[in-house]
């Protein structure tokens, strides 16, 4: 089982999933993701959560095919998030906010 860590900024709590991939990257769950696509998250990133369940793939985590761009997985399908790592997100609320 993955470790979960968890981090408030503004008035949301984000949890992130610890030591994914071969990176150990701490990539934000699957609330969280919705909520930042909510908030308007557009930076590209290497993983990303579907949310629905097709024919050919199952849902959950995932991540671009290696040596593969990031991609802006939240300007696809309602059912498709981005998944950024922590220090992705933090990044986009310092900027957002201008701090």
């Amino acid at each position: 089982m993955k470790i979960l860590k968890e981090i408030e900024i503004d008035e949301f709590k984000l949890i992130f999933l610890c030591y994914v991939g071969v990176d150990a990257e701490e990539i934000i769950n699957l609330e969280g993701a919705k909520i930042l696509k909510h908030l308007g998250y557009n930076k590209p990133s290497h993983w990303y959560w579907q949310d629905k369940t097709l024919p050919y793939v199952e849902k959950g985590l995932k991540r671009v095919k290696y040596k593969q761009r990031r991609r802006n997985h939240n300007k696809y399908d309602e059912w498709i998030y981005s998944a950024p790592t922590m220090d992705e997100v933090i990044k986009w609320f310092k900027k957002r906010n201008k701090l």
